[in-house]
């Protein structure tokens, strides 16, 4: 598929002759870090989208320069993964765009999500990307007890965001221009939206021959020694 980028911000690289033939790299990644921890602003339209406390001018010389990828960035409801997303998915463009950078673009297998932006960028952020997908799919199959989070997986496509629970099989379905906090539940509202988006998950996750996980029908919650509260008794 083919995706619309607006002219918007990251860290690009000059396109001179000579970076283009041997481009200059430099990736920042930082774990457990949200809108709150520079004074990036990353979303025009929320004013708390950056510290009010912290100062970083270094960072929003780099951001005014370049790009800004603040909407649908995170790979999972956990910070650990961010650790694999510059190698395997992030965003899903990550690694298409360095590899087309070093002129290895062709050695990438064929079923990668996302595509390479390094023409995007060398275009002042304007111009398109080509993608396997045409939604953005996220698929944590774990349990954070202490964060209350469980396996799930979700789709979003446009300003819709699907969330599947798979232990109980619940879905939510949340419009992000209205609701960025994801706090109202509209698939009653918009159950042909929520029908759709299920359908493109059920495809996606079958296209990949993913192994979902199963109930242990042994397991009991009593006898689990990771349900241990912050506090030492009790469930999270």
């Amino acid at each position: 598929m083919r995706e619309k980028f607006l002219p918007l911000l990251l860290a690009t690289v000059v396109s001179s002759p000579a970076v283009s033939e041997s481009p200059n790299i430099v990736i920042l990644l930082t774990d457990d870090l949200g809108w709150t921890g520079t004074s990036v602003q990353m979303d025009e339209r929320v004013p708390g989208s950056k510290s009010d406390l912290y100062r970083t001018p270094n960072l929003e010389r780099l951001a005014s320069q370049g790009m800004r990828f603040s909407n649908a960035y995170s790979p999972a409801p956990n910070c650990s993964p961010t650790r694999m997303t510059v190698s395997r998915y992030h965003g899903y463009d990550f690694l298409p765009t360095i590899a087309d950078w070093l002129g290895a673009g062709d050695r990438l297998p064929d079923h990668l999500d996302g595509g390479s932006l390094a023409g995007v960028l060398a275009n002042e952020g304007a111009g398109e990307v080509d993608r396997r997908t045409e939604p953005v799919i996220w698929y944590y199959g774990a349990y954070r007890n202490m964060k209350h989070v469980t396996p799930q997986t979700a789709i979003r496509l446009d300003q819709h965001k699907l969330i599947r629970e798979l232990e109980s099989g619940r879905e939510v379905l949340y419009d992000l221009d209205l609701d960025l906090s994801e706090t109202t539940d509209l698939s009653r509202f918009r159950p042909e939206v929520a029908r759709r988006l299920s359908r493109m998950l059920d495809d996606y996750l079958a296209s990949v021959d993913l192994e979902l996980p199963t109930p242990n029908p042994e397991y009991d919650p009593a006898k689990d020694t990771g349900l241990i509260s912050v506090g030492g008794t009790g469930s999270p």
